[in-house]
């Protein structure tokens, strides 16, 4: 058998992953690549900006809200991402279900209480795969 053959099959859906727990990032990471999605994982705010401009086929982020104090929070986060990509789907995760009261519904965006089961979660990515806001410079 050669190498080639080992090689894990690239799934079309690119995947950013922003937890500032490196445990939970890579148990995350794994699960979500034997979902089939191609996962850019980090730990910071800062560098999923940086991730989403490398990686322009990225079509939807999963994080956490509360990002760490180095960090700006998950909210922040998507505000500064959607005004570069405004059409990225959006997976909020959260152990804290008040966080996600009173943040009224919006296109192309799930919130899920952990701990919750990895094919919801890739259920609410598919889901939520070109579906975020559209502006009119994003229709075509």
């Amino acid at each position: 058998m050669n190498d080639a053959n080992l090689a894990a099959p690239r799934s079309t859906h690119e995947l950013l992953l922003i937890e500032d727990n490196p445990l939970v990032r890579a148990a995350l990471a794994v699960a979500l690549r034997s979902e089939d999605f191609n996962v850019h994982a980090v730990g910071t705010a800062t560098e999923g900006l940086a991730k989403l401009s490398e990686f322009p086929a990225i079509a939807a982020v999963v994080l956490e809200i509360e990002l760490g104090p180095a960090s700006a929070d998950g909210f922040l986060f998507v505000e500064a991402a959607r005004a570069v990509r405004p059409d990225i789907g959006v997976v909020f995760l959260t152990g804290r279900p008040d966080l996600l009261e009173g943040r009224g519904p919006s296109p192309g965006e799930v919130g899920l209480v952990k701990p919750c089961p990895v094919p919801s979660i890739a259920k609410a990515v598919r889901t939520v795969i070109g579906k975020g806001k559209r502006t009119p410079s994003t229709l075509h």
